[in-house]
């Protein structure tokens, strides 16, 4: 399975609860728990049958098909975001390289690494010990030449309507799997559905993204 819905999970789980685990027993409509009237106490069928004798297997089964049935639509809700994400990392790293690339912005970032390091030595150095540390460190700089962002912007410009209509593909995608995973409850069905559509491989039952 893709998610946690495996039965024996779920009946330890129930187990686990204690009381709790009242609702998924067969006779729940006529027991009142360990009761005494004046003789033995009369102790309800959990306490002395196995789970697999009191435990009603329709209402687990009910239950595991909910969970299974949000479990697909996790899936679907988790592979949206992932991929919108990797969509929107895949722009900014064009606009970066691009931006990069231009000569200007090498040489700035050039020579704030030359002026960095040399106040970073002159910041260690003996000269600067002795002067009870004259140069020291402050938690933000700001230099007075600064990279504009405009050019940056006009480059993500460009990209904008790609960007905008691998994201609508995503959402159409998204809504058409939706709408086919609402056709039936049925798991085997669901896996099947988000398979077909890459969402997961269907050998290990595996996000693709």
């Amino acid at each position: 399975m893709i998610l946690d819905n495996y039965v024996d999970d779920l009946i330890d789980y129930i187990i686990s609860k204690g009381e709790e685990h009242c609702p998924y027993c067969k006779y729940q409509d006529n027991c009142h728990g360990i009761a005494c009237y004046g003789g033995e106490p009369i102790e309800p069928p959990c306490c002395y049958e196995t789970p697999d004798s009191y435990l009603d297997f329709d209402i687990i089964t009910e239950e595991i098909k909910e969970r299974e049935e949000e479990d697909m639509n996790k899936v679907l809700k988790l592979y949206g975001e992932r991929k919108r994400k990797e969509i929107n990392n895949k722009y900014y790293e064009k606009i970066d390289n691009e931006y990069n690339e231009i000569g200007m912005i090498e040489k700035y970032k050039d020579l704030v690494k030359t002026f960095e390091d040399n106040l970073e030595t002159l910041f260690n150095s003996q000269e600067n010990f002795d002067n009870d540390y004259l140069v020291t460190v402050c938690d933000s700089n700001c230099y007075k030449y600064i990279l504009s962002e405009k050019i940056k912007g006009e480059i993500g410009n460009k990209y904008e309507k790609d960007l905008d209509t691998e994201l609508g593909n995503l959402e159409k995608l998204i809504n058409e799997v939706d709408a086919q995973l609402s056709l039936s409850d049925d798991l085997t069905y669901q896996i099947e559905v988000l398979s077909r559509y890459g969402i997961i491989d269907k050998k290990t039952n595996k996000m693709m993204v």
